[in-house]
């Protein structure tokens, strides 16, 4: 019941992930445009000649189109009015001024002087007149933009229309002042004598334009000029010839031909582009991806943690490409920004090359719906994500990375040149060292990303990588120094199980690091009781004062003892599981016998003498479970030899297979003799002869 409910709950998150990496898929992809060509400006058109179809009209470039805005701004004509009140209001404040000086100053008899007043009223009338024709002609409200450029063209409405003028026509109010101040500087001389305030009227004597911005009016003329940009250069009519097979991709016939590639006027019906998006993507998914792992892979196939990563795997590829895709920053950045190969490491470190290729590839088929060039970018990030999960074969050492990265730029550089050439294209440094190459080293420098990364996805998803197991195989950690202090027999006879171990599964093409890891903490439960362990007695054997039924529970109680300890010191579920199955359910057999033996007519209690388990399920454990058994018993021979080594260790995997202690693991009788031998020939390097020295 428990198993039936667990395979349902894992067919339906495994639905759950393929409906939402669909709906997501769908949702994104460019309904709206249609990558229908593949070209570059500058290549030799491979295709034939390519006719128009259909009417379609020639977009600008967006750098035109923000050469004409630019234009616009740096061209633009204010619009202005007269104010015909202004001048009235001028020669009014002008006028009262002096006559009011004139009353104040000349009132008296003393001040009272006929040339001075002649020469006040000569200036005044001066000011006057120069005023009048200054506003005649016209005072013009000057911009900041406009003080240094004279040149300017200004549009003056008069009536109902608005007339072109320059700035440099009319006068401006620091024009005109400049002017009466040379009137002034003539009968300066009678402020001096006679204490006038000529200078005070001047100082505070404001000339305000006459022509004056329509603020208003200006905003709404630029508006018109910034919608009147045309978005279209041109059209190309039905039957008209866009590219002629074998003559170079020109401007011209670049901005035609994405045009064509961007006309949507048949892919509008967003219904129908959806349901084939569907199609493909079930394909895709049912056709490769699920047929692949039900056929080669199917012990992963419903495992929600793989199938978890992946599709966080697929989703997060997918969004980056769709908003580096859709939002390009002017052209700055496109898709192959994107760190693929980054993607090839993270599924390197944590699956076998067959699965990691696999996944990865699944990733750029998807990626390459949104590819301008999807054969380029499959092939270049195909042959990039391969040499950089190659590069990572081996990584117990961190430099590895770097040699990775160096690997991953020259196979970009070499994919790139290699295009490049095969384009027909003249060399040019200029053009050699394009946006594209750039964004190839990049994406290369974000392979740096993999350390904190790895990180992350072994505390998120659960996984473990190499890095971390070579930290846990370090006996000098905490735990297993504990282990060599505590249990130094036990401890010994780890590494001796960890050295057969790791011969066996390196022949087996199994995990080899892991294995290692596994044996070393395989006995760690150890650690509490190690006195009821032969290997760590001397002297007196405890067993004598026990019970055979609670000397088994000892035994078997170094399990549990095992998970405890390995729970509270955080390791990962994986070397958990080495510890739970290395005795899988088989019996202590030595209590259980003597058990027996002094109880011929009883009915032995079995669980008293039998493991948990569970059984191994995979090469790793399983090795270890034999390592385990054989290192043991290897201990209790009197004498060393092939024969005898041999014997015991056909003995103790027999008697495995015969318990079905291996029916939970996919490894052949082939396997199991290849083991066999590398154990026998291991023991007897160990156990091998010494002579005898001469006193």
């Amino acid at each position: 019941m428990i198993n039936n409910l667990k395979k349902y709950t894992v067919y339906i998150y495994t639905s759950f992930l393929f409906l939402a990496s669909i709906t997501l898929f769908v949702y994104i992809y460019p309904k709206n445009k249609q990558n229908k060509y593949e070209f570059s400006k500058g290549d030799i058109w491979q295709g034939e000649d390519l006719i128009a179809e259909n009417d379609f009209p020639i977009k600008k470039t967006e750098n035109e189109i923000i050469a004409e805005i630019d234009s616009i701004k740096n061209n633009l004509i204010s619009l202005y009015y007269i104010d015909t009140i202004v001048e009235q209001n001028v020669y009014a404040y002008f006028v009262n001024e002096i006559e009011f000086l004139k009353r104040s100053e000349f009132s008296n008899e003393t001040n009272n002087n006929s040339n001075e007043i002649q020469i006040l009223n000569n200036f005044s009338n001066n000011v006057l007149l120069y005023i009048s024709k200054c506003y005649q002609k016209g005072v013009v409200q000057i911009l900041q933009k406009n003080k240094k450029n004279n040149s300017t063209k200004i549009k003056i409405k008069t009536k109902d229309r608005y007339d072109m003028h320059f700035v440099s026509d009319f006068y401006s109010s620091d024009s005109i002042k400049k002017h009466i101040y040379k009137y002034y500087s003539k009968i300066s001389v009678i402020d001096s004598l006679n204490n006038f305030p000529i200078q005070n009227i001047l100082s505070k004597f404001q000339l305000e334009p006459n022509i004056i911005l329509d603020e208003k009016a200006s905003d709404q003329y630029y508006n018109d000029q910034l919608s009147s940009v045309a978005k279209y250069s041109g059209m190309v009519k039905k039957g008209e010839l866009i590219a002629k097979k074998g003559d170079v991709i020109n401007a011209d016939t670049f901005k035609k031909l994405k045009s064509l590639n961007s006309d949507n006027s048949t892919t509008q019906n967003s219904f129908t582009i959806g349901i084939g998006i569907i199609l493909l993507y079930f394909l895709l998914y049912f056709g490769v991806y699920f047929l692949y792992f039900y056929i080669y892979k199917k012990d992963q196939l419903f495992r929600l943690r793989n199938n978890t990563f992946f599709t966080f795997q697929f989703l997060s590829v997918i969004i980056f490409t769709f908003v580096l895709s859709k939002f390009n920053f002017e052209g700055i950045l496109n898709i192959n920004f994107i760190p693929y190969t980054l993607f090839a490491a993270l599924l390197i470190s944590f699956f076998d090359f067959s699965v990691a290729f696999f996944v990865y590839f699944f990733i750029l088929l998807l990626s390459c719906f949104f590819a301008s060039n999807g054969f380029e970018f499959i092939f270049t990030q195909s042959i990039a994500g391969m040499i950089c999960m190659y590069s990572l074969r081996i990584k117990q050492k961190r430099q590895q990375l770097f040699v990775a990265l160096l690997c991953v730029v020259i196979s970009y550089i070499a994919v790139y040149i290699g295009f490049y050439l095969m384009r027909g294209n003249q060399f040019s440094l200029k053009d050699f060292f394009s946006n594209q190459l750039y964004t190839y080293l990049i994406s290369s420098g974000l392979l740096l990303g993999y350390f904190p990364l790895i990180y992350i996805y072994e505390k998120i998803f659960g996984f473990l990588s190499d890095f971390t197991l070579n930290e846990l195989c370090d006996t000098n950690n905490n735990l297993l120094k504990e282990l060599s202090e505590k249990a130094p027999g036990t401890f010994y006879h780890s590494l001796q199980v960890a050295n057969l171990v790791e011969a066996v599964v390196r022949k087996l093409n199994g995990d080899v690091l892991l294995a290692r890891t596994g044996a070393l903490y395989h006995d760690i439960g150890k650690i509490k009781n190690p006195e009821y362990f032969i290997e760590n007695q001397h002297g007196e054997n405890i067993h004598n004062k026990l019970s055979f039924e609670d000397s088994a529970t000892k035994i078997i109680s170094h399990i549990n003892n095992g998970i405890e300890i390995a729970e509270a010191n955080y390791l990962p579920l994986q070397i958990r599981n080495f510890i739970r199955t290395h005795h899988g359910t088989t019996l202590t057999k030595y209590f259980y016998n003597s058990w027996k033996n002094n109880n011929p007519d009883k009915k032995p209690d079995i669980n008293k003498f039998q493991y948990p388990g569970p059984k191994p399920k995979s090469i790793e454990t399983t090795v270890v479970m034999m390592a385990d058994a054989i290192e043991a018993a290897s201990r209790t021979l009197k004498y060393y030899s092939q024969e005898t080594i041999m014997n015991i260790v056909n003995n103790i995997v027999d008697n495995l297979i015969a318990d079905e202690q291996f029916n939970e693991v996919d490894i052949t009788l082939k396997q199991i003799n290849e083991a066999k031998q590398i154990f026998v020939t291991k023991l007897l390097n160990i156990y091998h002869a010494r002579i005898v020295y001469p006193e």
